[in-house]
């Protein structure tokens, strides 16, 4: 595929926004070393030792907010509830209790034998209680965990566990097509499933994780959620546990059912649904503590042009968190600053030269929110907060374009639509792609799951068409994903030191430019496509 120069590729978009009537001023679309400066000058402020790593709650994020928000009124935005820029989320952090855990296991014939914490077991209590005490509940191993009675599989179809202890593996069913098993397949799925059927707790196993014959598996160190002015929260979490091998086989005792030949079924796909009524019992007792604090979206709208349509939002939608630092690291001398300029300055600086391009060209006929969201790395928690409570009024939002950790290390010639083939904002991206000599590309690496583990994937839940482009493999692509992904990714080494290619930043830009016009300017809202998967799960297939 021949790669298109950089000022060419400008010709295509000046050709694409006269087709949807949007003028853009030439100093935009054309001068490349000025789109170019600003996309660079935004990555360095935000990826800056000085930021902190811009982990929500910290005066680094606040920092970035603050910046983020400044370029919106610099830009000429409005703030979408009409008075601030900020959405103020409220968050609540929950760690374990240091040396709180406890758990005693029943065998079958009523003996009590007391379980090592960090040897034998590992628990988390929950978001649900501060402490946890669960007094000799029984046991019930219900396979993957899955209620899906609309697919024809429901591992609780005759399975009592309320009060009970739920123990539930990893994994689907062979019969799942890629989405069912994403979805269904997921610890978030079958965790809500549990606490829905009345679980007491959960206990968590792993079949790809390698037997340790001296330790429990590792339970989650913290987990956040946001907490509304209403009382609602994100989602809330049964108390949960592993156990060391061994510990479990134990349980099976007196079932009729050889533990190592259940989860080789399980392995492989081949579980038949049925749940097993243990005779052994589990006391768990346990506490937690909690930190509160704020953290804010930054919002920013354009509004549109028709009095009926600008009524109906196209959101733009790019996270600003990061990981924060690691304090030991940078007491040893190490960099221990998780800067996060791939992930996210990048996106967070497309986002704002797309807001630029659309703001200074003719209004388009949609309204536009440009959001920088906080909490992504804690479980996408900033977008679904925004998902459930827009600061937009009585406007509705049609669709999300999300900018999330392109990798802009090669000249790109191939891009991947995450969502394009689940709705009519497919054939939008192509519009934008052939225009621009790009070649459309499959989800290269569908073991990742890439669908639901970004922002778009809290609006997509919300039943909203959504887009989530990424660059392709070819021309190098796959070789610059890999190095990044095994040496960076999440890492204090992703830094400004990444050799980031900004001509092909500005090149990503116009794309999502491109896209972001066509939707907010085309006569029809963007729908999802018949029969598909999550337009139908969510809500608002046709």
């Amino acid at each position: 595929m021949r790669l298109v120069p950089f000022s060419a590729f400008f010709v295509f978009f000046i050709i694409f926004v006269a087709a949807c009537a949007v003028s853009v001023p030439t100093v935009d679309v054309v001068s490349d070393t000025a789109a170019i400066s600003r996309l660079k000058s935004d990555v360095a402020w935000l990826a800056d030792d000085q930021r902190m790593g811009r982990k929500p709650g910290d005066k680094g994020y606040d920092d970035a907010a603050d910046y983020v928000a400044e370029r919106y009124e610099s830009l000429g935005l409005e703030p979408a509830d009409g008075d601030h820029w900020k959405q103020e989320i409220k968050f609540r952090r929950i760690t374990t209790q240091p040396n709180s855990a406890h758990a005693t296991l029943t065998d079958k014939a009523g003996a009590k034998i007391p379980l090592t914490p960090g040897k034998q077991f590992n628990l988390f209590p929950g978001s649900m209680e501060q402490s946890v005490t669960i007094d000799d509940a029984p046991l019930v191993f219900v396979g993957y965990g899955i209620h899906a009675p609309q697919f024809g599989y429901d591992n609780y179809s005759d399975a009592d566990i309320l009060g009970k202890v739920a123990i539930i593996t990893n994994g689907a069913p062979t019969e799942f097509n890629r989405d069912q098993k994403n979805y269904f397949g997921s610890t978030s799925h079958k965790f809500e499933a549990a606490r829905e059927k009345g679980a007491a707790a959960i206990l968590f196993v792993n079949t790809k994780s390698k037997p340790d014959a001296e330790r429990a598996p590792r339970v989650r160190r913290a987990f956040t959620q946001w907490v509304a002015q209403d009382g609602a929260t994100s989602k809330e979490l049964l108390p949960y546990l592993t156990l060391r091998n061994d510990i479990l086989a134990m349980m099976f005792d007196g079932s009729g059912y050889s533990v190592d030949e259940i989860m080789s079924d399980v392995k492989n796909g081949k579980w038949d649904e049925k749940n097993i009524q243990l005779s052994t019992r589990l006391s768990l007792q346990g506490r937690s503590n909690q930190e509160f604090f704020t953290s804010h979206n930054v919002v920013g709208l354009i509004e549109g042009e028709d009095p009926v349509l600008r009524n109906e939002v196209v959101v733009l939608t790019a996270h600003l968190d990061h990981l924060g630092v690691n304090d030991k690291q940078l007491a040893q001398g190490k960099d221990g600053t998780y800067n996060g300029a791939m992930d996210n300055a990048t996106g967070v600086a497309i986002m704002l030269e797309v807001a630029r391009m659309i703001q200074y060209g003719q209004r388009p006929t949609r309204s536009v929110a440009i959001v920088a969201l906080t909490g992504e790395e804690s479980g996408l928690l900033g977008s679904d907060y925004f998902a459930h409570y827009p600061p937009l009024g009585d406007k509705e939002i049609i669709a999300n374009i999300n900018l999330d950790m392109p990798i802009l290390l090669h000249h790109f010639t191939d891009i991947v639509g995450f969502g394009a083939a689940r709705s009519s904002l497919g054939e939008t991206m192509e519009n934008a792609l052939r225009l621009s000599d790009v070649e459309p590309a499959p989800d290269p690496v569908p073991e990742l799951g890439v669908f639901a583990r970004s922002d778009h994937y809290s609006f997509v839940k919300q039943g909203v068409p959504s887009l989530f482009l990424w660059t392709g493999f070819s021309n190098g692509g796959e070789e610059a994903f890999r190095d990044f992904y095994k040496n960076h990714y999440h890492r204090p080494s992703d830094d400004l030191t990444q050799p980031i290619l900004y001509s092909q930043m500005a090149r990503f830009t116009a794309l999502n430019t491109m896209i972001a016009l066509e939707v907010a300017n085309q006569k029809a809202r963007p729908s999802w496509n018949q029969g598909d998967f999550y337009g139908e799960l969510f809500g608002r297939a046709p």
